[in-house]
């Protein structure tokens, strides 16, 4: 199975519970990309996609 595969079978909401990151209602959740005192990463579940308005890591899972 190539990465691509990986990506489109799996959902976001998933490897966020992996690792034990839980947006809240919102969809917000401090981003694990940079020090982050308050939340500023968005995860969209309908495209299963993210963006970090704070330090501007974004993608598809």
């Amino acid at each position: 199975m190539e990465i691509r595969e990986i990506k489109q079978k799996l959902r976001i909401e998933t490897v966020l519970a992996h690792y034990n990151l839980k947006p809240d209602r919102h969809h917000f959740l401090k981003c694990p990309f940079h020090n982050d005192e308050d939340p500023s990463l968005k995860i969209y579940p309908e495209t299963n996609t993210f963006n970090c308005f704070g330090c501007g890591a974004a993608g598809i899972n």
